[in-house]
């Protein structure tokens, strides 16, 4: 709740919660609804409906909720037909045709536009020889700071990780219980190396979230993939070599990067 009245007092613009249909969003959605702030909702819906599935989820949960909804429709065929994302692979160092379309939405929703990101991952591993586990703390990565360089480049405001806009926030999911197990139990039938969409929405509830997680968890791309594995004799990798390999040729990935919390700066 605080950090959506932050985001709300940064701007004299009208706010555009994006909205995908996933939990992740749903959660966004109600921090700014309990914090009593005003906002519009954005979805992008991809011609010939390809994301039905997704953006129904979407619609419901604003039906639900009385939420001002607006849908703006993207042809994915004529955006990559256009090169669209290879101009963002080159001016953003954007690597993903997915994150491509989100930065179109960016772009044209006509005011302030606010993407959820997600709780903090978190990653537990110990190497043979160490006596105890580490926890690592994945935060949004280089590859999705296309969001905030395109933001920049166009100079409109807006939010691209509503989730990690401020370190209490991101502190506040790492007292969740299901986090503190994550990152501190050495119970020898405790098997969870990474957060998983389960444990993720368990986070989501711990944290005070109604958001319920999906009977079947889409990316909105399932359909796209098929299309272009149908209409290609590429096969199944059809959409990653014709649009995603090319992205990643313009825009090398840089060497990974971990940071490492130790959990004296972790405990509750």
């Amino acid at each position: 709740m605080r950090a959506a009245r932050l985001i709300a007092a940064s701007t004299q613009e009208e706010i555009w919660l994006c909205m995908s249909g996933g939990i992740d969003s749903e959660a966004m959605a109600e921090a700014f609804l309990e914090a009593g702030e005003k906002f519009s909702v954005a979805i992008l819906r991809f011609a010939g409906g390809f994301n039905e599935f997704d953006i129904h989820q979407a619609r419901d949960f604003c039906r639900r909720r009385n939420l001002t909804c607006r849908e703006f429709e993207i042809d994915l065929k004529e955006f990559y037909a256009s090169g669209r994302h290879l101009r963002d692979a080159r001016d953003h160092g954007c690597r993903s045709p997915q994150l491509s379309t989100h930065l179109y939405l960016m772009e044209t929703v006509p005011g302030f536009p606010v993407f959820s990101w997600n709780v903090p991952n978190v990653e537990r591993f110990r190497k043979p020889w160490e006596a105890r586990h580490r926890a690592v703390i994945h935060l949004p990565t280089e590859l999705f700071f296309c969001y905030h360089r395109f933001l920049v480049w166009k100079n409109k405001p807006g939010v691209p990780f509503f989730f990690a806009y401020t370190p209490e926030l991101i502190y506040s999911f790492l007292r969740t219980p299901a986090l503190q197990e994550m990152i501190f139990s050495e119970a020898p039938d405790f098997r969870p190396e990474y957060l998983d969409y389960r444990m993720k929405c368990r986070v989501y509830r711990e944290g005070g979230f109604s958001a319920a997680p999906r009977s079947a968890k889409m990316t909105g791309f399932e359909e796209v993939r098929r299309h272009y594995a149908r209409t290609t004799d590429l096969g199944e990798g059809a959409f990653n070599l014709l649009y995603r390999k090319p992205m990643e040729e313009l825009a090398p990935a840089p060497s990974r990067e971990r940071y490492l919390v130790w959990e004296d700066h972790l405990r509750v």
